[in-house]
């Protein structure tokens, strides 16, 4: 298969598959607005979200013996990569949905437009203007984010791809770059889906930038007031997307654990040891994404905003690829072989997802919350334990939730780790992707669930030494 073909066919895709994603995406969104109770709108609404944490790889690898059956079916091969990819791009529409504002142009100013009846084409284009800007906004920022996620997809792939399908771009080039092909010349294929990329951010950031956060609380409450039916359908819909990324990969792997779990213990050392290095460097990349996310959100200048977030937002596969040739230049190829080049790559990949999470922090906790319990700090001993435990809830305990959110997401990135680690070094996600390759075995599904559980370990930790302190204090 050629570039072009590969290039065609994802590209077809994506269409496809956002399109679908953003329409049903606006649909469940405005299915749990119109839920009366806070909790259940609150719970369902991070059901919604819950793919986004699960690993692509791990998607992959528990659909790949589904992929093996399919074989002798292309489309069927081909819609079991779409199903899941569709899944995946709902939660991200949803979260696109849910955190941008509504825009300022409001169906009056449309419809005043549209009175005056003029046919030139300086009048259609402004026309054209205002509904971009105004109620076309979210579905068309959604659908370019969405998109861009879809189209950068790899590792899902990876392990779904049986005989050359689905038929996957990112998969075609890291193949070809790992068949000893030249990295200028992979480069040089690089440049035709980067444009692509490119085209379909800069509609998506400059649509943000017109942004109205005063219309947000308005809109939201105006859908939840809305009268509705039950939302079964919906609720459905959810059900089964959890079931599908989530649900049957746990039901595989829990007869699964206790043979897997022996295997392992007969070398423990070496697993703790490579769980360890694994961690430091995940925790590393999202400790400096997330203050640079900080940074980026105190400074508040958007053309540095976007600089930064540009390499993240191009992709782990073409973000990786240019750093490999960039630290192979003279001056920086003492620094090639090190840990430098894999932390460099997975903070910038993980700084667009910190932003977004810094945004999502700033906006649920009011500052007018924080400046009270901060106040509680000056009163007597009883107010300052009061104030300890607000800040914690409020404010800490979120903060903490987003570093270990941001250390999962580094410690399951494939591409960033096979690329750019060093040769001394390697981290848990890349063994796990050379093996899941051949077979399917009790340690290896054992190794995977170790893999996921030590960020939450950490945070539970954490939680609980805090806990203590704040009782004894």
């Amino acid at each position: 298969m050629t570039l072009w073909f590969v290039l065609s066919w994802s590209v077809v895709r994506t269409i496809m598959v956002s399109t679908v994603a953003v329409t049903l995406g606006q649909c469940v969104l405005r299915d749990i607005h119109s839920v009366a109770s806070t909790r259940w709108r609150r719970t369902w609404l991070i059901a919604a979200l819950i793919p986004l944490l699960v690993p692509e790889l791990i998607v992959g690898f528990n659909y790949r013996l589904t992929a093996q059956k399919l074989t002798e079916s292309v489309w069927g091969t081909e819609l079991l990569y779409a199903t899941v990819l569709l899944i995946r791009s709902c939660s991200v529409s949803i979260l696109v949905l849910s955190l941008l504002p509504r825009s300022s142009v409001t169906p009056e100013s449309i419809h005043s437009w549209r009175l005056l009846n003029q046919r030139t084409i300086h009048h259609r284009w402004l026309h054209l203007k205002l509904l971009v800007t105004g109620p076309w906004r979210a579905p068309v920022v959604a659908w370019c984010l969405t998109a861009l996620v879809t189209f950068q997809d790899f590792e899902t792939a990876a392990l779904i791809q049986v005989v050359g399908h689905p038929v996957v771009w990112t998969v075609w080039l890291f193949d070809a770059n790992a068949g000893n092909q030249s990295l200028d010349q992979t480069l040089t294929f690089m440049m035709a889906p980067l444009l692509i990329e490119f085209a379909l951010l800069i509609p998506g950031l400059w649509l943000i930038r017109a942004n109205s956060p005063a219309q947000h609380s308005a809109d939201t409450i105006s859908s939840r007031n809305t009268t509705r039916s039950f939302p079964w359908w919906s609720i459905i819909a959810t059900t089964v997307a959890l079931f599908i990324v989530a649900g049957w990969p746990v039901l595989l792997s829990l007869p699964e654990l206790w043979e897997g779990t022996r295997t392992l213990l007969r070398d423990p050392a070496a697993i703790i040891r490579q769980q360890a290095i694994t961690f430091g460097l995940s925790a590393t990349a999202a400790a400096v994404s997330l203050s640079a996310a900080v940074l980026l959100h105190r400074w508040d200048r958007t053309p540095a905003t976007v600089l930064c977030l540009l390499p993240g937002l191009a992709g782990s596969l073409s973000l990786s690829l240019i750093l490999m040739w960039l630290f192979q230049q003279p001056g920086m190829q003492l620094l090639w072989d090190t840990w430098l080049p894999m932390l460099v790559g997975q903070s910038l990949l993980m700084l667009p997802r910190a932003w977004v999470l810094v945004l999502v922090l700033k906006s649920t906790v009011s500052p007018e919350a924080l400046h009270s319990a901060a106040l509680l700090k000056s009163g007597q001993p009883r107010h300052r334990q009061s104030a300890l435990q607000l800040l914690w809830s409020l404010s800490h305990a979120r903060w903490m939730l987003a570093a270990v959110v941001l250390c999962h997401w580094c410690t399951w990135d494939v591409t960033t780790a096979s690329i750019l680690r060093p040769v001394s070094v390697e981290p848990v996600v890349t063994r796990l992707y050379q093996e899941m390759h051949f077979s399917r075995t009790e340690s290896l599904t054992t190794l995977s669930l170790i893999t996921i559980s030590i960020p939450w370990i950490a945070l539970t930790i954490v939680a609980v030494i805090r806990r203590i302190i704040l009782r004894i204090t």
